[in-house]
């Protein structure tokens, strides 16, 4: 029995997973705004956001929309959802609405959009090429589909230090196994920009994004060990000895010069609609 969409994320969904993604989306973000720059994001567009998580990109996009666009975000999650809708409230961003649904199973907003943006979503589905199949339709003529995926965890790394630096790359290979475990794909993006140009979208851009060698990202990492770590553990995927190796080898990194990290290779994978 598949489990219940409130409890199928790979690491849950609690508060501190929560703050963990609003301080992703920080790090990300500079990368994000110039993946928008080149998507043509401006004042007036149409943006659905899928799999929205708590709203940190939407309410990004919302803004550089402005009142005379809208954004729609979509996020299964109840808490990430009700987060969202504080959050766009709080800013005053009227152009933002922020939906629970469920991107296999429910109804998804009407198109034509100009723009779908997804990130870090495909993968973790129990049928991605579903998604994609759903998403077309909502894209208006000249419109863009815009992801941003995860293409191999096992090239997660941790450099310059001792053998705490094992552990940590079998953290990587443990997240692919975790994603397969709960029924997600961990080499959908491999895939993706063939099942884009199938459906009959342009490509247009396939970029790697490949974040390393700031103290910002060693800092990252840890945050996602200290959160995903236990949980692959809970599964029997990863053992408590590693869990431990892998904290105490980042903690020392960050205050060790020469020590650095480097994030897994992902992909920006942009397709236009004739």
């Amino acid at each position: 029995m598949k489990p219940a969409a409130e409890e199928s994320y790979v690491v849950g969904t609690s508060e501190a997973e929560l703050a963990r993604l609003l301080r992703q989306h920080a790090l990300f973000r500079p990368a994000c705004m110039e993946a928008w720059r080149k998507a043509g994001v401006a004042p007036g567009l149409r943006v659905l956001d899928v799999g929205a998580g708590p709203g940190a990109a939407a309410l990004d996009l919302a803004a550089l929309v402005g009142p005379a666009g809208s954004v729609v975000a979509v996020e299964r999650n109840s808490r990430f959802v009700s987060h969202g809708q504080t959050r766009a409230r709080a800013s005053g961003l009227a152009q933002l609405e922020v939906l629970q649904a469920d991107l296999l199973r429910d109804p998804l907003p009407a198109g034509p959009f100009d723009l779908i943006w997804c990130r870090w979503v495909a993968v973790y589905l129990e049928d991605g090429a579903r998604l994609v199949e759903r998403l077309v339709p909502l894209l208006g003529q000249g419109g863009r589909m815009l992801f941003l995926e995860t293409i191999d965890w096992t090239t997660l790394a941790l450099h310059g230090s001792d053998a705490g630096t094992t552990a940590v790359a079998g953290f990587g290979r443990g997240v692919d196994r975790a994603i397969a475990a709960s029924g997600g794909d961990p080499v959908l993006a491999r895939r993706l920009p063939g099942l884009l140009a199938a459906a009959g979208l342009q490509l247009e851009v396939l970029e790697p994004l490949v974040l390393g060698g700031d103290a910002a990202v060693t800092e990252w990492l840890a945050d996602v060990i200290a959160l995903m770590g236990p949980e692959l553990v809970r599964q029997g995927i990863w053992t408590e000895q590693d869990l431990t190796a892998a904290r105490a080898a980042l903690q020392r990194a960050q205050n060790q010069p020469g020590c650095y990290a480097v994030g897994p290779l992902q992909l920006w994978i942009q397709a236009r609609r004739p």
